[in-house]
């Protein structure tokens, strides 16, 4: 298999890179995923899990250790847009401005196509659980209604957005339960053999996309340096009033901004059912290492 360019891994941001490479037809491109691909969002072959966003949806994660869901990720086509809690909160303004031309103006009408393609809307008081409205009541104007990329309750994940228009295109090919191992020159090597590109893009994570690069024999400081906002929570069993107002337990509705925007608090609604609270380090100053 050769191509003009090979896009390894097909989460939110591969999805992303290997529709806008092969918009104007000049360039082959193949997006390689070591999950599976399910089709258009309109086959009606994707697995009612993936598509109900009101809860994670954890039956496509990599095996890891599954009492830490913050490590869980996604292996399927669209990655972890298609099981996470369909929060799509934009960072602080000031988190962007990294100087060399970047900013949060430079950045804003990115911020709005994205959020336009994939179908983000933001929830209104009124569609709030009695738990979540309790919190968003006493926070007041620390509180954040969230922005969720749904449609309706059908998570809306990068595959949906992004691909289902570039299905169609002859010059993309979709490649998935596709296992890559290592880059070898101009070759992607993967449990189907060697996949030629004059330009290989790594997409595969922050923890997939370092290791594919430390197997293929590039030393470290590759896998150092890794961040992750590492949180803390409780949980209780609801009252039974509260479980017989919920028609559904809408996991993510609402965050709370603690600190300047530096430790945020996240209540949530789970099957269980569970309530929960947990206080999230968006800016921790630790780190790891992959490898």
């Amino acid at each position: 298999m050769r191509f003009d360019v090979v896009v390894a891994g097909g989460g939110t941001a591969g999805c992303i890179v290997a529709a806008r490479l092969s918009e104007d037809g000049t360039r082959s491109v193949c997006l390689v995923e070591a999950g599976p691909d399910y089709g258009p969002f309109d086959s009606g072959r994707w697995p009612s899990d993936l598509l109900d966003g009101t809860r994670l949806a954890l039956s496509h994660s990599w095996e890891t250790d599954r009492e830490d869901r913050s490590q869980l990720r996604a292996r399927v086509l669209g990655g972890c847009s298609a099981h996470n809690a369909c929060v799509a909160l934009r960072g602080a303004s000031r988190d962007y401005d990294w100087g060399d031309g970047w900013s949060y103006a430079a950045l804003e009408p990115y911020f709005e196509r994205v959020e336009s393609m994939l179908r983000v809307r933001t929830l209104t008081r009124a569609e709030l659980t009695p738990w979540h409205a309790a919190w968003a009541d006493a926070a007041g104007s620390d509180a954040i209604l969230h922005p969720v990329n749904m449609v309706g309750s059908v998570r809306w994940n990068a595959a949906f957005a992004y691909l289902d228009p570039a299905r169609t295109r002859p010059n993309l090919t979709l490649l998935a339960d596709t296992l890559v191992d290592r880059i070898d020159g101009n070759a992607l090597v993967s449990d189907r053999g060697e996949i030629r590109a004059e330009t290989i893009v790594l997409t595969a994570g922050a923890y997939g996309s370092p290791a594919i690069l430390l197997r293929s024999g590039l030393a470290p400081p590759v896998g150092e340096n890794l961040r992750d906002h590492v949180g803390a929570g409780v949980g209780w069993e609801p009252t039974s009033k509260l479980v017989d107002d919920v028609d559904v337990l809408p996991m993510a509705q609402v965050s709370i901004r603690m600190r300047d925007g530096d430790v945020f608090l996240f209540p949530a609604l789970d099957d269980g059912p569970e309530i929960s609270g947990a206080a999230f380090a968006m800016k921790p100053r630790s780190t790891g290492r992959v490898g």
